[in-house]
């Protein structure tokens, strides 16, 4: 009778403990203390972990249709990472995810991707929310960083960690930040009410803490010239923004006519040796780069992860899997025992899946799994 209530009590903890900030903007650090009981229930689905390529850790995985934030409080606490979710993100959807070798970073790419969302990295911290916001946020935060006063750089550019106790609303957060920058709030009421649980983020500047604070409101902020108020503002639409690269003293003419012949598309004004450049932040890093070094790396976009919509109606899984491995320029192998299963017929339908996803879909009911390789996929025995 008393393992049964102490039992009783473990799962609650663990319920309790896995059900922690409902509200609808959820971050999270996982470098606090968890309970006994809470570390058991994270133990019971362990992800299989491996070193990769210049020591990265690649991640397998398979996450059942359980609440999105879940999943990131266990997938931040085993791989030691710091997740951002935008408030405007319901945190308590379903998300199903199948991965195979993949980084921290593609892992949490391709979740936010299924949810119809953008990830990107801001400080040590990763940021989830609309993909319209994600694709301004980095440029935001630069451009904020570019813009700093001699005199204010020290305290902006100071790095602390980013934390709140339970109940705090932006408001208040925002006003605090911007003491700390030594300039007062003028509009408060341009934030909207709220009220947040408490988090705790690993260090960051102080402008990339408090970007990320306004980001849920589409919101970022502006100092004024003397340094002493700060205002809420929209955060602009467009990707590109004003930024100032310092050219070097001799031959400075020169050398802002070869920077806008090899960007001929952006738009330049020099003032001795200040160029002043409106564009992207890769464009910004690109040009910072030919400034430094004489040469700038052409820039491949990378393309958005291949995703799979398909229906397949007695089919043999191996004629599935075959199929796939030809699109994709790889071989199909498997060892001959696993043959016959292999000639089993399935059906399912899919639509938008990854590649893990799919073959997931397709191997996992005859008891099969996969290892994907530069040149193959080959099928397994399901561990």
């Amino acid at each position: 009778m008393r393992n049964m209530e102490q039992t009783t009590n473990e799962e609650t903890t663990c319920r309790f403990s896995l059900r922690v900030a409902r509200w609808g903007m959820i971050a999270f650090t996982f470098l606090s203390t968890f309970t006994f009981a809470a570390l058991a229930c994270e133990a019971i689905a362990q992800e299989p972990r491996k070193a990769g390529k210049e020591g990265r850790i690649l991640v397998t995985l398979e996450w059942g249709d359980v609440p999105l934030r879940e999943r990131l409080m266990e997938f931040g606490k085993k791989y030691s990472v710091a997740v951002f979710l935008d408030r405007r993100v319901d945190p308590d959807q379903r998300i199903e995810l199948s991965v195979s070798d993949q980084p921290v970073e593609g892992v949490l790419a391709q979740a936010a991707e299924k949810l119809k969302l953008g990830t990107c990295t801001i400080g040590k911290t990763h940021y989830i929310g609309p993909k319209s916001t994600v694709s301004r946020l980095p440029g935001v935060v630069a451009q904020r960083k570019s813009g700093l006063s001699l005199q204010s750089r020290a305290a902006w550019n100071k790095s602390k960690e980013l934390k709140w106790d339970e109940a705090a609303t932006p408001r208040a957060l925002v006003a605090a930040l911007a003491q700390e920058g030594g300039a007062t709030l003028d509009n408060a009421e341009q934030i909207p009410h709220d009220v947040w649980p408490a988090y705790d983020l690993p260090a960051m500047t102080l402008t990339e803490r408090l970007s990320l604070v306004l980001a849920g409101f589409d919101l970022t902020y502006q100092v004024a010239s003397d340094g002493k108020s700060l205002r809420v503002v929209p955060m602009p639409q467009e990707k590109a923004y004003a930024s100032v690269h310092a050219l070097p003293a001799a031959g400075a003419a020169n050398i802002a006519a070869q920077v806008q012949r090899l960007f001929p598309t952006l738009k330049m004004d020099r003032s001795g040796n200040r160029l002043t450049v409106v564009a992207t932040l890769d464009e910004h890093d690109r040009i910072d780069e030919l400034l430094q070094t004489g040469q700038t790396k052409t820039v491949t976009k990378v393309p958005s992860p291949k995703t799979y919509s398909l229906t397949v109606k007695n089919q043999a899984a191996g004629a599935v899997v075959n199929t796939v491995a030809k699109q994709l320029g790889k071989e199909f192998q498997y060892d001959p025992s696993l043959r016959d299963k292999l000639k089993e017929n399935v059906s399912f339908t899919v639509k938008d899946v990854s590649l893990e996803e799919l073959l997931t879909k397709t191997l996992k009911p005859l008891g099969l799994s996969y290892k994907l390789t530069d040149t193959a996929i080959e099928v397994i025995p399901l561990p």
